[in-house]
């Protein structure tokens, strides 16, 4: 099993067209996906959740997106990166150290 502990988002960009952001993280691992709650309206939401994925190898990559949710349309991507599964096997705690998060582009 790995375990993903999503603590924070820092200095996040503003993609709303009005207002602040509703930001919440999905995390894909594997053949798995899970997300935390949104929070709403802030560039710096605090999560402190565990999201848990089964059978995970270490040739797998970890792609973490931060998204806007949106009460309508498509929710919008703010920012992802991709992380192979191993480096995250490797500590179980990512050796205590944050994830940036590139520009924002889709992951396939």
């Amino acid at each position: 099993m790995l375990t993903i502990r999503v603590l924070q988002g820092r200095n996040l960009k503003n993609v709303a067209l009005a207002g602040k952001p509703d930001p919440y993280v999905k995390v894909r691992a594997g053949n798995s996906e899970a997300r935390t709650d949104a929070k709403s309206g802030t560039l710096a939401p605090t999560y402190n959740v565990a999201l848990e994925f089964e059978g995970v190898s270490a040739s797998d990559e970890v792609t973490v997106m931060v998204m806007d949710s949106n009460a309508v349309g498509k929710d919008k991507l703010m920012g992802s990166c991709r992380i192979p599964a191993s480096d995250w096997k490797a500590s179980p705690r990512n050796g205590g150290r944050g994830v940036s998060l590139g520009a924002a582009k889709k992951p396939p």
